[in-house]
């Protein structure tokens, strides 16, 4: 078995949003470290390939994903972009970083699950766990965690769990699995923060009902 991949793409390096905190060198940051790094300067590096509608639709709505792709391709021919919301930019670039991102979530599944790794990581932007099934907020375009847990079920496993330690809370990843009882979602995160979700209340509903677990938590804590 091949040790660990590092999944990076080109896109996600060259997508730039004007004066925005999530920016291409939090991933430049990233690399150089690796790269200093003696125990890890040496790990493979590969190209993602880009989500496709069907894997993308696992997570989003049908609707949600050619809205958002069609906002970021109009982005791409007219060379100029625009706040959906306060926070979150789609422009020149958007989709193809955005494709690249959840790619490279299904990518790192693939490669897990195909037997040729024990673990891969996908080292993209721009993030996804606020992107709820059918709204882009928080920086968010395309839930890539979302993406690679719905390309692990389809390859055939019966439970998937992911845990969601950002400072904020996964709120669309939340609202992805929130009635689903084979994804168990988990998630620290800082209390009260932005999006103002992630109570220990939600626990999930109907059949998710118990598979949520949030633990709010206070700063520095």
């Amino acid at each position: 078995m091949s040790g660990p991949l590092l999944l990076s793409h080109p896109a996600c390096l060259e997508h730039r949003a004007p004066d925005h905190p999530e920016r291409p060198e939090r991933l430049t940051a990233i690399r150089e470290a690796i790269g200093a790094d003696p125990l890890t300067a040496g790990l493979e590096w590969a190209q993602p390939p880009d989500a496709t509608d069907a894997e993308l639709e696992a997570a989003h709505r049908p609707g949600y994903v050619e809205a958002v792709l069609r906002a970021a391709r109009r982005a791409d021919e007219d060379g100029r972009g625009g706040w959906v919301d306060a926070d979150t930019w789609i422009g020149p670039g958007s989709r193809a970083a955005a494709l690249a991102s959840a790619g490279g979530a299904v990518e790192a599944v693939r490669q897990v699950l195909g037997g040729g790794r024990r673990t891969a990581w996908s080292l993209t932007r721009p993030p996804g766990h606020h992107a709820t099934r059918d709204v882009a907020m928080g920086f968010c375009l395309l839930n890539n965690v979302a993406v690679g847990a719905g390309a692990a079920l389809a390859a055939g496993l019966e439970r998937v769990a992911i845990v969601d330690f950002d400072v904020h809370h996964g709120n669309g990843t939340q609202d992805v699995f929130y009635e689903r009882a084979d994804v168990l979602y988990i998630s620290t995160h800082q209390w009260p923060l932005y999006p103002g979700t992630g109570a220990r209340t939600e626990r999930g509903r109907g059949a998710g009902e118990g598979f949520t677990l949030n633990v709010p938590m206070a700063a520095g804590g």
